[in-house]
């Protein structure tokens, strides 16, 4: 399937989350370079993924689709990833393979589950109350998410595309 499920901190209101959101498709590009990385044959493909670009290390000796986060899609494990940027770096430890039985990988558990167009419509009518209960001259919302706390350089900027909306400047304008 092409769909994610993982758990996250919505720092807004500190509570673990379960969400639900599509795998993205990256144009990775297979450099041909190689390197060994533990016992395997290492080989680097480049792509563009959540506003950064990633160098990676992936095996063919591990026939999956699979990598950290949502960084997917080559014919081979991903064994390493690092954003040219330097703010994402993961490194090969180890795995144990092959298994002596398939281990069940179940859904996280333990949060509020949220389909992320859902979680979008949420964040956005939270500012709208924000800014209805706000007084000139103060203006009550959010301030702009940090660009660089995650793998996705903006992950969270929900309330930055709201505050370019129409609905945003009437909101705002009718109240100031």
């Amino acid at each position: 399937a092409d769909t994610l499920a993982y758990k996250s901190t919505y720092r807004a209101v500190r509570e673990t989350w379960i969400f639900s959101d599509s795998l993205p498709r990256i144009d990775w590009t297979i450099t041909g370079e190689t390197k060994p990385i533990a016992s395997f044959t290492g080989v680097q493909a480049v792509g563009d993924f959540g506003g950064r670009t990633y160098e990676v290390w992936f095996t063919y000796e591990v026939p999956v689709r699979l990598g950290p986060h949502k960084l997917w899609g080559l014919p081979g494990l991903i064994l390493e990833a690092k954003s040219r940027d330097g703010r994402v770096d993961f490194q090969f430890a180890s795995l144990t393979y092959p298994l002596a039985e398939p281990v069940p990988i179940d859904p996280p558990a333990d949060g509020r589950f949220w389909r992320m167009l859902d979680f979008e419509a949420w964040v956005e009518k939270q500012q709208m109350q924000r800014i209805l209960q706000s007084k000139p001259p103060y203006l009550s919302i959010d301030r702009d998410p940090d660009a660089n706390w995650e793998i996705e350089k903006d992950r969270w900027t929900i309330i930055q595309r709201f505050k370019q909306t129409d609905t945003f400047r009437k909101l705002v304008d009718s109240k100031f």
